[in-house]
C-alpha cells in the first residue's frame, strides 16, 4: 500500500473523515430543527438532550474502537481478534445502559445521578429503551469503520455516514409529517439509520483486504484490554462533560430552557469539534514516521475551522442559520447564541488535546489519557457546583467550566506527552 506523506496526502486521506463527521452533526441540526417544530419544543428539546447524553454515558465508550482497530489490526489475523473483542465489548456495555432504561431502580439512579426534571423522566427511559440495543450495532459499526479507514477507504466511510444521515432525515420527516409524535419518531429513526448502515458497512468492510502492516503474532486479549480500557474512559468521561453541567443547570431557574439552549449550542460547537477529533485517524496512520508535517496540517485546518465558526456566531448569519433554517426562536434562542460565543474557543483546546492524543495511541500508551479525562471531569463538577452555590450558573458559565475542563485535560495529556518522549 503506497502512503503519501504530504499535506496533499494527508488532506485527501483527512477529509472525506472531516465530512462524515459534518454528517453526522447535520443529523443533529436535523433533530434540533424537527423538535423545535413541536408544540412544547422546549421540552422536547429538553427532553432528547438528556436522553441522548445518559446514552452517551455507555456509547462513548465505543468511540476509539476504529484507532484500535488502526493500530492493532495491522494484519488479517490481528483484524479477527480485535473482532472478537468489539463484540464482547459491545455486549458487556449494553447491559448498563438495559439496566437505567428497563429497571425501575436503574431509572431511579440516572434520575438522581443527572437530576433529571420529574415531568421529563419517563420519556427519557422511553428513549432509552428504543436506544439501548445499538451499542452492539455501533461497536460493529466501528470495527467496520476501522477497517475501512486502515485500507485509506475514508471515502467508503463518508457513504457510510451520509447514507446513514439520508436514512435518518426520511424517517424524522416521515414520522413529522405522519405526527407519530416526537419520541417515537426520533427514536425509530434513530435504530433504523444505525442498523442500516452497519448492514451497508459489514458489505464494504468485507470487499477489501488491507496488506499486512505488521509482522509475528497479533495483540493478545490482554494486550488489547490494556489499549481498550484507558481510551473507553477517556471517552466515557468526555461523554459525562455534558451531563455533568446539566446535572446542576437543571438546580437552577428556567433550567428546561437553559438546557435546551445548550443543547443547541453544543451541536454546532461539534459541528467544528468533531472535525478536529478526526485527527487522530490521521496521526494513528502518520504521525509515527512525520509527527512535525501531521501536528502542522492539524493546526491549518483548526484555524479555517475557527474562522469559519466565528463568522457564523458574530454575524447575522446566526440568526439565518438557527431562527431561520432550524426555527429555533425566543429564549432559547437568545441563550443559545450567548453559549455560542464562548464556545468558539473550543476547537483549538480539541486540536492540542487530540495531537497528544495522537501520540500516545501510536506509542500504545494510553493510561495517560483516561487519567486526564478523569480529571477534566472532575473540573467541569467543581466549577459548575462553585457557580451553582454563588447564583452564576447559566448558560455562558456552563460553557466557560467547559472549557476550563478541556484546558486542563489538555494541558495533561500534553506534560504526558513530553515525558514519554523523554523515555
Amino acid at each position: 500500500m503506497q502512503i503519501d506523506r504530504s499535506n496533499k496526502g494527508y488532506w485527501s486521506f483527512y477529509w472525506p473523515l472531516g465530512l462524515t463527521s459534518t454528517a453526522l452533526l447535520l443529523e443533529r441540526q436535523v433533530q434540533n430543527g424537527l423538535l423545535a417544530r413541536y408544540p412544547d419544543s422546549t421540552s422536547e428539546l429538553a427532553t432528547f438532550a438528556l436522553a441522548q447524553s445518559s446514552f452517551q454515558l455507555v456509547n462513548a465508550a465505543l468511540i476509539f474502537l476504529p484507532q484500535m482497530v488502526t493500530v492493532l489490526g495491522r494484519s488479517r489475523s490481528a483484524r479477527r481478534r480485535c473482532r472478537s473483542f468489539i463484540a464482547l465489548v459491545g455486549v458487556i456495555l449494553a447491559f448498563p445502559l438495559a439496566f437505567m432504561a428497563f429497571t425501575a431502580v436503574g431509572q431511579q439512579v440516572l434520575n438522581g445521578l443527572l437530576n433529571i426534571p420529574v415531568e421529563l423522566a419517563p420519556q427519557v427511559a422511553r428513549y432509552l429503551q428504543w436506544l439501548a440495543p445499538l451499542v452492539m450495532v455501533n461497536a460493529m459499526r466501528h470495527y467496520c469503520t476501522g477497517v475501512l479507514v486502515l485500507g485509506q477507504r475514508t471515502e467508503t466511510v463518508t457513504l457510510m455516514n451520509v447514507t446513514h444521515m439520508v436514512i435518518l432525515v426520511a424517517v424524522l420527516l416521515t414520522g413529522f409529517r405522519l405526527e407519530w409524535g416526537a419520541l417515537p419518531t426520533l427514536a425509530l429513526g434513530t435504530v433504523m439509520a444505525n442498523s442500516l448502515t452497519l448492514v451497508a458497512a459489514a458489505l464494504a468492510a468485507a470487499k477489501i483486504n488491507p496488506p499486512d502492516l505488521a509482522d509475528g503474532k497479533p495483540a493478545s486479549w490482554r494486550a488489547m484490554w490494556r489499549f481498550f480500557w484507558p481510551v473507553a474512559l477517556t471517552s466515557l468521561m468526555f461523554a459525562l462533560s455534558r451531563p455533568v453541567l446539566y446535572a446542576y443547570v437543571n438546580l437552577t431557574t428556567q433550567a428546561v430552557v437553559t438546557v435546551a439552549a445548550l443543547r443547541v449550542a453544543f451541536d454546532f460547537a461539534a459541528f467544528f469539534q468533531n472535525p478536529v477529533n478526526q485527527f487522530r485517524h490521521v496521526y494513528a496512520m502518520f504521525g509515527a514516521t512525520d509527527p512535525n508535517g501531521v501536528r502542522r496540517f492539524m493546526f491549518r485546518v483548526t484555524g479555517v475551522l475557527v474562522a469559519i465558526m466565528a463568522l457564523i456566531v458574530f454575524t447575522p448569519l446566526s440568526g439565518v442559520v438557527f431562527g431561520h433554517l432550524l426555527g429555533i426562536e425566543g429564549e432559547v434562542l437568545r441563550r443559545a447564541t450567548q453559549a455560542m460565543a464562548v464556545l468558539c474557543l473550543i476547537p483549538v483546546i480539541i486540536a492540542l488535546r487530540n495531537l497528544n492524543h495522537g501520540k500516545m495511541l501510536v506509542r500504545r500508551k494510553t493510561t495517560a489519557m483516561a487519567v486526564a479525562a478523569i480529571l477534566r471531569v472532575l473540573v467541569i463538577a467543581v466549577a459548575a457546583r462553585a457557580l451553582y452555590a454563588t447564583g452564576w450558573l447559566d448558560q455562558r458559565t456552563a460553557c466557560l467550566a467547559l472549557i476550563l475542563g478541556f484546558a486542563v485535560e489538555a494541558f495533561i495529556v500534553h506534560q504526558a506527552g513530553r515525558r514519554h518522549a523523554a523515555t
